[in-house]
């Protein structure tokens, strides 16, 4: 995606289905030539539109007769940074829109720090993954006396039956 794509801005109306924009301009209103539909007493045939510009999206009234509230106060504009909250229509009353912009790629994980020392060559032993000797991995067998376990015995070591399954 480029700079000039818009970033897909999710929405939700009171606890209705979350809709995703993806193109500027979109608006808000009451008829179905609308990009979002609301049929609301409140809401005004296209109520608002929804702009993406360099610095992100922002909500601009298209001259709805009861206008829609941030924080409780009345705007003509307001600038989406993060999640934001819209009343329209009525700053007590009227439907509320949560307003999100999408993450511009997957989440990224820390990348884990790799074991070290006597860690790693336990990790390694117990996974079977590399072995020092090597002769290959640690199998359980039957050989000597008391019940086989898996590798890497101890407290939680699981029992394995003469054919190496669990009992």
């Amino acid at each position: 995606m480029n700079a000039s794509e818009p970033t897909p801005l999710n929405l939700r109306i009171d606890a209705g289905p979350i809709q995703v924009l993806t193109e500027s301009p979109a608006t808000l209103g009451r008829t179905p030539e609308n990009a979002v539909v609301l049929n609301h007493p409140l809401i005004s045939r296209t109520h608002l539109a929804f702009e993406w510009t360099p610095g992100g999206w922002v909500v601009t009234d298209r001259g709805s007769t009861n206008g829609f509230y941030v924080g409780g106060a009345k705007t003509n504009r307001a600038r989406v940074n993060g999640r934001t909250e819209i009343r329209l229509g009525d700053a007590q009353r009227g439907p509320i829109m949560a307003l999100t912009p999408a993450a511009a790629g997957p989440p990224r994980r820390p990348a884990l720090p790799e074991p070290a020392g006597a860690a790693a060559a336990a990790v390694r032993s117990a996974t079977g993954l590399a072995s020092d000797s090597g002769a290959g991995p640690a199998v359980a067998s039957d050989v000597g006396t008391g019940p086989a376990v898996a590798p890497g015995s101890g407290p939680a070591a699981v029992p394995l039956g003469s054919a190496g399954r669990l009992r």
